[in-house]
């Protein structure tokens, strides 16, 4: 960079004295090489300061000089002001300059051997030739979209198509280069994984029995892209669905299918399938797509079932084997509007065991009331020994009639009543309604009941006593255990056969026998004490064990 300036400054000294001999000096030998030599066989630092200098100075005016002398060593290597001030070399430049005497100036000899003018130059001769990259330009496995990676491939493409020529391409992406990008990742894919088939095609040979391309008849269009054969060539068809394009199930291949699920909304397999059939043959597509639509978060929202409580074990009074309703639950149902406006509700006693029901009909919220439906209910199906209710939060939030009721279980002769008869009454916990479901369903069971058959209709006081009584007729003849498709199976098992031996809405045999003698009724108690023996097993067996889960 020093003999650059030197030569610059002499450029601009020589406009004025333009008959002045011109001599250079420099204490490197390196840079009077560079300079005494040819340019071009430097690197292209050097060589465009060697040209420049050799333009504006000849090379033979240039000569060497010991560092010592050089009045520029005195400022790049650093002086003290007091020896500067006492420097000859610096205030008057070295001796032989000024008596033009350069007999004792280190002279640079041409004539030594240069290794480089005397050994063969050496060049290596570079041969590029173009090969088909089977490696793609992105990592494929980064997008998890397909039109982020067809946007990214075309403004790599349109970069590339920009270096090779004159004419550059700006603003948005055209139609045309979104298409070049998906034609490029299409014979990339199909590249990686059907090489053998496309170079078979090429060649016109035939392709392995065994290959996965066997029935398809697959051709290779003007665009280089693999394509199946179709029959429909003289329908009104689109190209692609004429003649869809070949896709492996490759990380491609997922984006498509992911893209063609976004267009049918996140519908399901059929649906995802017949857009993806539309332009593109994946093989064993269905299997794929399925896969793919398994990991679908956004479809897993909507079709994931909610988290099941684990229930807790069932209490002794479940399960254990009792008579009916010995272990019962009650609620109360209602107001029911009769003919005459008046209002009845409907008290429901529900065995904890059997599941079986009795309903009673009240007409005034009274604790006397409430007394002759609980008599009537133990005189038909005996004394219960514990008897379930709701808590007091539970009537709480009911409206004032159940906060009545409330308080009617909590009457004294009620409990006057319940005491005289060894019952035990028991309410369920607080904030816990769900221990309340042994007679919650079956609430729901006769509201569903009932609003089937009344609907907006009115009935009289008997007539809705009719009616709630083959209400409890009905349900109490349901099944509790599983209904079998074969005839040689048991019947299932309803609560009626623990209270009476059979379903209540069957109609009685006609073939009675009109006199039984003693022997004949002991046979037929046994057989009674066999058969409802053989209830409880099933319900052992049927029941209980369905409950498990």
């Amino acid at each position: 960079m020093a003999a650059l300036l030197g030569a610059r400054l002499i450029e601009s000294i020589r406009e004025h004295f333009s008959n002045a001999k011109v001599y250079m000096w420099t204490d490197s030998k390196i840079v009077l090489h560079w300079i005494k030599n040819n340019p071009r066989r430097w690197k292209t630092f050097v060589q465009n300061r060697a040209t420049e200098i050799q333009e504006k100075t000849p090379p033979e005016v240039w000569n060497l000089c010991p560092g010592c002398e050089n009045p520029a060593d005195k400022i790049t290597r650093g002086l003290s002001f007091k020896n500067l001030e006492n420097d000859q070399v610096w205030w008057h430049g070295p001796p032989w300059l000024i008596q033009q005497d350069t007999s004792c100036v280190s002279s640079y000899d041409d004539s030594d051997p240069d290794p480089l003018s005397i050994a063969s130059e050496e060049r290596v001769i570079t041969l590029a030739t173009s090969a088909e990259s089977v490696e793609p330009v992105l990592d494929i496995q980064k997008f998890s979209n397909l039109h982020i990676l067809l946007r990214v491939t075309a403004y790599g493409l349109r970069f590339v198509k920009n270096l090779r020529s004159e004419e550059k391409t700006v603003g948005h992406l055209s139609t045309e280069e979104f298409s070049s990008a998906m034609d490029y990742w299409i014979k990339l894919s199909q590249f990686q994984c059907f090489s053998n088939e496309i170079n078979c095609i090429k060649c016109n040979k035939c392709i392995d029995k065994s290959s996965k391309f066997c029935g398809l008849n697959p051709k290779i269009d003007e665009k280089g892209l693999l394509r199946v054969s179709s029959r429909l060539v003289k329908s009104s068809l689109d190209v692609d669905e004429l003649n869809p394009i070949i896709l492996p199930n490759d990380y491609f291949s997922h984006l498509i299918v992911l893209n063609s699920h976004l267009k049918v909304l996140h519908n399901g397999v059929n649906e995802t399938l017949i857009q993806t059939r539309a332009k593109f043959w994946i093989f064993r597509a269905r299997r794929f797509i399925k896969s793919i639509l398994y990991g679908c978060r956004f479809c897993k929202k909507f079709n994931a079932y909610p988290e099941t409580e684990i229930s807790a074990p069932l209490p002794p009074d479940r399960v254990e084997k009792s008579q009916p309703f010995e272990v019962s639950g009650i609620d109360f149902a209602g107001p029911l509007i009769l003919k005459d406006g008046s209002k009845v509700y409907i008290a429901l006693f529900t065995c904890a065991v059997t599941r079986g029901i009795h309903l009673e009909l009240i007409t005034i919220l009274s604790a006397e009331c409430f007394i002759q439906a609980f008599r009537r209910f133990i005189s038909r199906l005996g004394v219960c020994k514990i008897i379930y209710s709701d808590n007091a939060k539970i009537f709480k939030r009911a409206d004032k009639e159940l906060k009545y009721l409330y308080k009617l279980c909590k009457d004294e002769n009620v409990s006057r009543f319940i005491v005289n008869n060894g019952i035990t009454w028991k309410f369920i916990v607080e904030g816990a309604p769900w221990w309340g479901g042994v007679w919650e369903r079956l609430v729901r069971s006769v509201k569903t009941c009932l609003k089937r058959i009344l609907g907006k209709s009115s009935l009289i006081y008997e007539e809705l006593c009719t009616v709630l009584v083959e209400i409890e007729a009905v349900i109490n003849s349901r099944p509790i255990t599983y209904l079998y498709s074969n005839a040689n199976e048991p019947v299932p098992l309803p609560p009626s056969h623990f209270l009476t031996g059979s379903k209540l809405t069957v109609l009685p045999s006609p073939n009675t026998v009109p006199k039984s003698s003693k022997c004949d009724l002991i046979k037929r108690w046994k057989h009674r004490l066999l058969l409802l023996d053989h209830f409880w097993k099933r319900f052992y067996t049927e029941y209980l064990l369905e409950l498990r889960s």
